[in-house]
């Protein structure tokens, strides 16, 4: 439980600060896959890669966030297979690159108030912080859903 209380410290306290360390930010994301693998458990198979070339770099709080959290949310629930996500951040120089994803079965039923809000909160936010120096990437098939996000920092 003391990844989850990492995570809720980080939410109340980072959060308002304009920039936070990419260190800081990945530590957040490595708590918060720590903290779905237990609620998973074998239900769900994780592989994370990070790769950090400086984390005093400066990053906007809660930026990746949603494309992680979305990957656990959509991820494949069928009873007869294991799920997985995949998260691989790199960041090389003035280039970070989060490549997030995960299996999917078909097109579950969309509930009437989900609408992707979300993945459009995350973009409006992009182009807000990082007007013209980012690239995102949606790939979505029968049987994965993959988000590829490039950010000039």
């Amino acid at each position: 439980m003391v990844r989850y209380s990492d995570v809720l410290r980080y939410q109340l306290y980072e959060a308002n600060r304009e920039v936070v360390s990419l260190g800081k930010e990945v530590d957040y994301l490595k708590d918060v896959v720590d903290v779905e693998k237990v609620r998973w458990g074998a239900e769900l198979k994780v592989d994370c890669s990070w790769n950090i070339e400086d984390g005093t770099v400066g990053i906007s709080p809660l930026l990746l966030i949603p494309f992680v959290e979305n990957a656990f949310k959509h991820v494949s629930r069928l009873p007869s297979e294991v799920g997985y996500v995949n998260i691989a951040l790199d960041q090389t120089g003035s280039t970070l690159r989060l490549e997030v994803e995960n299996s999917r079965t078909g097109e579950a039923p969309r509930k009437k108030n989900a609408s992707g809000l979300g993945l459009e909160n995350a973009r409006k936010r992009l182009e807000i912080i990082y007007p013209g120096r980012y690239e995102l990437l949606v790939q979505k098939t029968d049987t994965i859903y993959k988000t590829t996000l490039t950010i000039t920092l």
